[in-house]
């Protein structure tokens, strides 16, 4: 092997191939597609922050509420599916599903009342505050059931820090 040679350079020489380049970055549809969307995402943030319309509130809510019954879905799915594969932490999972669950029906009914019932400030404190509220001690729950893997270097005791951010 020549001196400053890769095993993968040498390989080609022995072949008698050439080394070719791999494709522009420009080529690749999927990385194209993603600063696409980004781009358009950045834009369309800039344009409603700097224009400030009247819809924007109304609009906002209905998604956030939209979302939280989404990262509900994708949650229960991962934990089903990995605690068909036997996978370790199902009570942390499950904890992580109820937190995300008090998240969705708050947020659902927060959304109801601003919107459709109580079109001026909501009442404080409200049923979906309490709601929201229960979230926090399922996540803390949640970090500090997460099981300890061979791969895991933090011990128990560093966990609780993680725990008291997250429910924070």
């Amino acid at each position: 092997m020549a001196r400053g040679e890769t095993e993968h350079e040498r390989a080609v020489r022995l072949k008698g191939g050439v080394l070719r380049r791999t494709a522009p970055l420009r080529h690749d549809r999927l990385l194209l597609g993603a600063v696409v969307a980004c781009a358009l995402l950045l834009g369309f943030q800039l344009a409603v922050t700097l224009r400030q319309p009247p819809w924007l509130a109304p609009v906002t809510d209905w998604l956030l509420t939209a979302l939280a019954w989404l990262e509900l879905a994708v949650v229960l799915y991962v934990s089903l599916w990995l605690s068909r594969a036997h996978w370790p932490g199902a009570s942390s999972r499950a904890l992580f599903g109820a937190a995300l669950l008090w998240y969705a029906v708050a947020r659902m009914l927060w959304t109801v009342d601003a919107r459709l019932i109580v079109h001026h400030d909501l009442p404080f404190p409200s049923i979906a505050d309490y709601l929201f509220a229960l979230q926090y001690p399922c996540f803390f729950l949640a970090v500090l059931l997460l099981p300890r893997t061979r791969w895991s270097s933090c011990a128990p005791i560093t966990t609780w820090p993680i725990a008291w951010s997250w429910a924070s």
